[in-house]
């Protein structure tokens, strides 16, 4: 058994983030500092130097340690991508999933926090390019047949109308704005188009009460408000 079992927080101090865990050594100053797979990916990007390592609590063993584990992550509120913990509990019991108590103390402890524009843009610049291109934890491997079933099994209800994260929300002019600025000049791929043109061909068309016409359900609906805009609906009516 190890002489020092402890609850450590590790910080960026780069971008601040920070990384809660526990550890037990023989000695204080054995130079650990974590070993997240998602706070290691930022070691190496940042440098083990760009980092600091404080004890938090002392236990009398590793077992009360990680007990203490998930009250510290919230209490830092570390869980990504805030800072570097994947999970509350650590990778222990739930398989990594939040339980709703856990979900409850996160938020409670977000609660009335206010983010400067300082922090606010280190957050979106240390994760830039995390997840993207070789970096993306699928890059250059495929879903089997099986798998994206699985997938939209587990999806299905789950981003539609009340469950939708959008439902009953409406975006400002100036988000309008920013999404269409960022969309223009973009040109879709012809496979892209190809795959896309396939897969409406198997959706249920419907026919617009007004021309007549075949659309698929969501193309029916920018049809509909192309026709409000222009004014022909209130001459057909």
């Amino acid at each position: 058994m190890k002489k020092y079992s402890f609850i450590y927080l590790t910080t960026n101090n780069i971008n601040l983030k920070q990384y809660v865990g526990y550890h037990s050594a023989d000695t204080l100053d054995d130079n650990y500092i974590g070993s997240g797979k998602l706070f290691l990916k930022a070691v190496n990007k940042y440098g083990t130097g760009n980092f600091s390592r404080e004890i938090l609590k002392d236990c009398e063993n590793i077992l009360d340690a990680v007990k203490l584990e998930e009250e510290f992550i919230i209490k830092y509120n570390t869980i990504q991508p805030f800072g570097y913990n994947i999970s509350p509990t650590g990778g222990h019991g739930l398989n990594g999933r939040m339980s709703e108590d856990t979900k409850r103390k996160i938020s409670e402890g977000n609660a009335g926090k206010i983010r400067t524009p300082v922090m606010k843009k280190k957050y979106s610049e240390s994760g830039k390019g995390v997840q993207a291109g070789k970096k993306h934890g699928m890059y250059g491997k495929h879903h089997t047949q099986e798998s994206i079933n699985k997938i939209s099994e587990s999806r299905k209800g789950k981003t539609s109308g009340e469950d939708h994260h959008y439902f009953g929300k409406t975006r400002d002019e100036k988000t309008k704005q920013k999404i269409r600025e960022s969309l223009r000049g973009r040109e879709t791929p012809d496979e892209v188009k190809k795959k896309l043109s396939a897969s409406s061909k198997n959706v249920k068309k419907v026919i617009c009460e007004h021309c007549n016409k075949e659309f698929t359900p969501w193309g029916l609906k920018h049809h509909t408000k192309a026709l409000i805009k222009r004014g022909y609906i209130n001459k057909l009516n």
